[in-house]
């Protein structure tokens, strides 16, 4: 209903823009950035707008305009320590950067648990089915992604990437899980093989021996 009255009809139907689809080069961009601010802890909170069609409106403080080509560099100087947005979120949708400090609602769950960057993934996530949230640890370094307003935590700069392009291009990670089901049936298969071969071998083997002895 609530989409309903921000006449959202196309996030309802399933028919999201184009804009929303984001490359292979976006997944190593955020991946490169994200490790890189996992390796210094500096603070960073990435909100990936997959087809939420996320509007000012959604957010606390909708930030500033950035609209930019989104690069790790570009990244890297918006979550820098000296900077005025580096306390707030980034958005992204598609290849670009929409804005940088934004600030988003915070989740009630996990109050004790978690800071305040898990705790505002958590919440535009949970509020949100399609979009995700990349979270790094300024405490820590930890590399966190929220989606559906659940964490998991901690995960490498792999994993992260391996996340992402399972959520934002599920027909790639499709094909993943396809290609890895075939290697493994035609390897099982070959081990088979194998192993019936062997039998014959020792089969024969086992009556050579039988003859020789009578």
């Amino acid at each position: 209903m609530e989409l309903l009255g921000t006449g959202r009809l196309a996030v309802i139907l399933g028919n999201t823009q184009k804009e929303f689809r984001a490359s292979s080069n976006t997944f190593a961009q955020l991946t490169e950035a994200a490790g890189r601010l996992s390796q210094n802890r500096k603070g960073a909170l990435i909100v990936v707008d997959m087809g939420s069609d996320l509007r000012p409106e959604d957010f606390l403080f909708s930030g500033v305009p950035i609209d930019a080509q989104l690069s790790s560099e570009l990244l890297l100087n918006l979550f820098a320590a000296d900077t005025p947005l580096h306390d707030g979120a980034v958005l992204v949708k598609g290849n670009r950067i929409i804005s940088a400090g934004v600030i988003l609602p915070l989740s009630r769950q996990g109050i004790s648990r978690y800071g305040t960057r898990h705790l505002a993934a958590l919440g535009i996530t949970e509020r949100f089915d399609r979009c995700i949230c990349v979270v790094v640890s300024e405490e820590s370094g930890t590399l966190s992604l929220a989606n559906q307003g659940r964490l998991e935590r901690p995960i490498t700069s792999s994993r992260l990437l391996d996340l992402l392009k399972e959520l934002l291009d599920p027909s790639n990670a499709s094909g993943s899980k396809s290609n890895s089901i075939n290697s493994s049936l035609k390897t099982t298969s070959s081990n088979i093989e194998t192993k019936v071969a062997q039998c014959r071998v020792n089969l024969v083997k086992n009556n050579d021996s039988k003859e020789s002895l009578n």
